[in-house]
């Protein structure tokens, strides 16, 4: 027989890495978000010897801590995280790398946004709104000091064009927290934030009064109050009512005026063309302003009043066969919300 000898030769060569001076193929973007919320930086540097990565927050080297986290992998990527932001977070963040050959850096800043403040009362109901933009189909969610909020009888959420908002009935107590609203499309997310605080405990006593001299129900005035609303109704209106109209609401955590609510009712055919204006300059619904127009009642609701709410507030209505308005000047003095009425 005959034998065959087979000899197999490998080669194996060595590739040496080029060593070169740290430098950065990813950059971390910079990052907005609502306070609670998680704030993340990645990178990708590259160089031989491996650098040394540190962070920097400003001109001082970041404290790493629970809450702040850096990652580092041997193929050059990494991170840095930031946990329950706070506004003392915001700054800029600078990333730098460090061999024998050299270094490099590179930086992105971190927004914390502010929060926005809401004081109600117990008993009473909240709508807060957030306003968005950006490419269809837009999703939002509710948190409640980071925990997602679920539609039921206590809470309604809304998508109306780029308006998010959330209902709260029945306010409590418990309801005092940090609420975040989260969107996001294919592109990206954002959130903003908000602390409502719930204050007070019910009952309320009203009083109404008409320059300074309490007003009771009679045949001349009809006052309400039922469910939070108050109202006073002036019958058979004549010159003479002409005067300062103050509502007190008070319990026994204090007393306090919410809003100023003035309401016009009007007559006429269809169609009717209305308007409110504020010393001449026309006021349209916002978080401001809340105008309505039921049944032929216009109503213009001043949230939150203030001094500068004073002035001149004129309703006007006008229709194919010409046009009508009436004035109510408003004065607004501590918890007093006074109106003067001027007739036409």
């Amino acid at each position: 027989s005959t034998a065959v000898l087979f000899i197999c030769i490998a080669h194996l060569h060595v590739q040496q890495r080029t060593q070169g001076a740290p430098c950065f193929a990813r950059v971390p973007d910079s990052v907005q978000c609502a306070p609670g919320f998680t704030a993340v930086f990645e990178y990708t540097v590259a160089g031989e010897p491996c650098p040394d990565v540190d962070w920097f927050k400003g001109n001082e080297k970041l404290f790493l801590d629970a809450r702040s986290v850096v990652a580092h992998h041997s193929d050059g990527s990494g991170s840095l995280t930031v946990q329950e932001c706070t506004e003392e977070d915001t700054g800029l963040y600078i990333c730098r790398a460090v061999n024998a050959l050299g270094e490099a850096a590179c930086s992105a800043e971190l927004l914390v946004l502010p929060e926005e403040h809401f004081d109600t009362v117990l008993g009473s109901s909240i709508q807060m709104e957030c306003k968005v933009s950006g490419s269809l189909p837009i999703s939002a969610k509710w948190f409640k000091d980071g925990k997602e909020i679920t539609d039921s009888a206590k809470y309604r959420s809304l998508c109306h064009e780029n308006t998010m908002s959330l209902e709260i009935a029945n306010l409590e107590l418990t309801d005092t927290a940090n609420y975040t609203c989260n969107v996001s499309n294919v592109a990206g997310s954002d959130s903003c934030s908000a602390v409502l605080t719930v204050k007070g405990t019910p009952p309320f006593d009203v009083t109404w009064y008409k320059d300074k001299r309490q007003i009771r129900s009679s045949k001349k005035y009809k006052v309400t109050a039922k469910n939070y609303h108050t109202s006073i109704r002036i019958l058979n209106v004549e010159v003479a009512d002409v005067g300062e109209y103050q509502c007190k609401a008070q319990n026994d955590v204090g007393s306090d005026t919410y809003a100023c609510t003035l309401e016009c009712k009007v007559a006429g055919t269809p169609e009717l063309s209305t308007g409110w204006f504020k010393d001449g300059k026309e006021l349209t619904s916002s978080q401001k302003y809340r105008i309505t127009f039921v049944n032929k009642v216009s109503t213009l609701k001043i949230m939150d009043t203030e001094k500068e709410d004073g002035g001149l507030y004129t309703f006007a209505v006008q229709n194919d066969v010409g046009k009508s308005s009436c004035t109510a000047s408003v004065e607004v003095l501590g918890w007093l919300c006074s109106l003067s009425s001027i007739f036409y």
